[in-house]
């Protein structure tokens, strides 16, 4: 039946509204007659032009792009499984009963997630994954609207999270989920901009301490002279951590992600996982790395185990083709370095909490302390959204690499 009916979307510009937008219409064709139906979105005419260009759309507009497709797709939905014989009257009774689900915090949090698992961005998919959990454990019922989010709903959600244990850091994370969300409903004309409840006057986020993470000279020296069991994991640990030091702090997903095609010549060149799905993928810069012989020789001896005839250059990911297979494996791996990372440093006397993060302050803060620019520790360190990093140089030369690489150990 849903082959004989036709679904699209109409901008009715027959009145504009106050802030100059038009409503979306949803229209139903079926035996020569068509309806129209409130979708509860509105946009300008540049925003309609953009929803229909074949173009990369700019994230606001592909967020109501998102909305959209999820409102045609609840339409068939009701027309295909919930309505034995079409007809207008059915269907309207229907839909307006769901169109109501916009404004349904859980929906909108699980569409969110869908989203991001189909961009590949599984980090963030998970992290809205447990705010959801979160969210729903501490109102306990089936839906939550956004206009019950108020000031005062935010205040006890923060209580209640910190109650159960939960970091300032993490309470944060989940609280700044929710605003995006917030922000998105505001966009899609499905929240009112006046109830709005975060900002200095009303709802203001916690930041969680910042604590130092960076070890000293002498703490590093510790855990490079530290020895392991030959190919134990615990050797595996410490050569992870000390590769992340050496190579600009890189992250574990992208030491794993490592394979021979990224070595060329004296360098290591690859483009970070958390900024390769950016939407200025095209301008992205890669990190450059210079190896020496430490990072050599920590190439050569997992690269060359007999066991590892995958393309990685670290067998951890070899045979893993699904991506949400391959994040939880890191995100396990990662648990594993830093549990084996802090049991070093407590055999070799460091009084400090030691995981993969480290070593990536580590890297900055030595390089700091040494005099180099903040421009070049930025560039090393991948950081694409530093317009001083961008605005400084195109790119620093071979000799500055090579000076600023010899004092990450030049102590030793």
């Amino acid at each position: 039946m849903i082959d004989e009916i036709t679904i699209n979307t109409f901008l009715d510009k027959r009145r504009m509204k106050r802030d100059n937008t038009y409503p979306i219409k949803l229209t139903i064709y079926f035996d020569g007659h068509k309806k129209r139906y409130s979708t509860g979105i509105s946009v300008t005419e540049i925003q309609w032009e953009k929803l229909n260009s074949k173009v990369s759309k700019e994230k606001s507009v592909k967020e109501i792009k998102d909305n959209l497709e999820a409102i045609i797709g609840k339409a068939k939905t009701i027309i295909k499984n919930d309505i034995p014989e079409f007809s207008f009257e059915a269907f309207e009774r229907l839909y307006k009963s769901r169109k109501s689900d916009l404004n349904n915090v859980f929906i909108s949090h699980s569409n969110y997630i869908d989203r991001l698992k189909e961009e590949n961005r599984l980090g963030s998919a998970f992290s809205f994954k447990s705010s959801l959990y979160s969210l729903k454990e501490f109102v306990n019922k089936e839906e939550l609207r956004f206009d019950e989010i108020t000031v005062d709903f935010l205040r006890k959600y923060e209580k209640y999270m910190l109650a159960k244990g939960k970091s300032l850091t993490t309470v944060g994370v989940y609280l700044r989920n929710l605003r995006t969300l917030f922000n998105q409903a505001i966009s899609n004309n499905i929240a009112k901009e006046s109830k709005y409840p975060f900002g200095k006057t009303k709802y203001q986020i916690p930041s969680g301490v910042n604590v130092k993470k960076a070890l000293e000279k002498n703490d590093i020296i510790k855990i490079f002279k530290y020895e392991a069991e030959d190919m134990s994991y615990e050797a595996l640990a410490k050569d992870i951590w000390i590769f992340s030091y050496l190579c600009s702090g890189i992250n574990i997903c992208d030491i794993l992600r490592l394979k021979d095609e990224n070595l060329v010549e004296t360098r290591i060149i690859f483009i970070r996982k958390k900024t390769s799905g950016s939407s200025r993928r095209n301008h992205l810069k890669p990190v450059l790395v210079r190896r020496n012989p430490a990072i050599n020789a920590i190439i050569k001896k997992w690269r060359t185990l007999p066991s590892n005839s995958g393309p990685h250059i670290f067998p951890i990911l070899n045979g893993v083709e699904d991506q949400e297979k391959e994040y939880l494996i890191i995100k396990q791996f990662t648990k594993l370095v830093n549990k084996h990372m802090n049991k070093i440093a407590k055999e070799v006397g460091i009084d400090k909490k030691v995981t993969t993060y480290t070593a990536r302050h580590s890297f900055a803060t030595i390089l700091k302390r040494a005099g180099a620019p903040i421009e070049y520790i930025s560039e090393s360190l991948g950081h694409s959204n530093l317009k001083v990093t961008e605005n400084y140089l195109d790119s620093f030369d071979d000799d500055t690499i090579d000076k600023y690489s010899k004092e990450l150990t030049n102590f030793l």
